[in-house]
């Protein structure tokens, strides 16, 4: 939590105007996804989209980082939050994922480094509590 929170605060100070309309369009693509209940297509698009908010810092350790890091932390923790996307929307579907998502997006697009920071925090939060609720 505390370094995709600073990396999302890093990518709002340093984010291009063509990784930000990636982004935005990443997030199109999450909510057509999340209309449709594709649970698995989604997952893709989330580690994406994290990686993506790496990239917009443009360093590339911290890019390498979160790209470890979504490919061996996240994989236990979908697997998780699959079920909780597909069996109960009280706990957090994938609608409320999507709104955590552009809340970091819309902060990164102001170049609000503390609002993106808080963002990612928050959604990362949820992300815990929603586990938590799993277990």
């Amino acid at each position: 939590m505390c370094f995709e929170s600073k990396v999302a605060g890093l990518a709002a100070q340093r984010r291009s105007p063509q990784l930000l309309e990636e982004l935005w369009v990443l997030i199109d693509k999450m909510e057509e996804l999340a209309a449709q209940g594709d649970v698995e297509a989604f997952k893709g698009l989330d580690q994406r989209f994290h990686n993506m908010v790496a990239a917009c810092t443009e360093n590339e350790a911290i890019e390498q980082q979160t790209a470890a890091l979504v490919l061996h932390l996240y994989q236990p923790v979908w697997l998780a939050l699959q079920k909780v996307y597909l069996a109960d929307e009280q706990l957090g579907g994938m609608q409320d994922s999507l709104r955590e998502h552009r809340r970091i997006v819309d902060a990164v697009e102001r170049q609000d480094a503390a609002a993106a920071e808080v963002a990612m925090w928050d959604h990362l939060a949820m992300v815990q509590r929603r586990l938590g609720a799993e277990a």
